[in-house]
């Protein structure tokens, strides 16, 4: 092996590491975007609704804190009470209604559910439902709903104590002599 050739394989090495240095930062780049767009893409929020059931009425639909539900071609109108979002931090969930504009959301959830909803009886209801609220697509997946009272309706209280037996001879006054 003479010096030459050592010389030109040493510059061939050296004209390599440019290339070398761009692939490699290329490659930083690459992971380094997909991962914020990891980190920036919405995942669902568990969210938790509490309201009435009505029956869609197109004039109605528009209202202030009120949600239509689409499911297989079926739409009710939601009066919203109250939202929270489950590990939202300190929005009690108010913006998150903002957010939905307009104010429609494709429901899923338990079969038997949407059965009961044909019911008339069901209608002004109050129920709560909790699932996975996906803004990007639009959907609320129900997981859990649970019928609740109406507010301002009183929760029943203890019975009152049932007071002891009174004998009906001592109850009546003695006569005097």
């Amino acid at each position: 092996m003479t010096f030459g050739s050592f010389q030109a394989g040493r510059k061939s090495e050296l004209q390599k590491r440019p290339y070398l240095a761009v692939v490699g930062g290329l490659l930083l780049l690459g992971a380094f975007v997909s991962s914020a767009e990891a980190r920036a893409r919405p995942r669902p929020l568990v969210t938790r609704f509490v309201g009435v059931f009505q029956p869609y009425n197109e004039k109605d639909a528009g209202s202030l804190q009120t949600l239509t539900f689409v499911h297989k071609g079926h739409s009710w109108l939601f009066k919203v009470e109250r939202v929270n979002v489950i590990g939202g931090g300190r929005d009690p969930g108010t913006t998150l209604l903002n957010r939905i504009f307009p104010p429609r959301l494709s429901i899923s959830g338990p079969q038997e559910f949407f059965a009961s909803l044909e019911n008339l009886e069901t209608m002004g209801k109050r129920f709560a439902l909790q699932g996975w609220l996906d803004l990007r697509v639009r959907t609320f997946r129900i997981v859990e709903i649970t019928e609740e009272p109406a507010e301002g309706t009183p929760t029943p209280s203890t019975p009152p104590t049932p007071q002891e037996p009174t004998d009906p001879a001592a109850s009546q006054p003695k006569p005097s002599l």
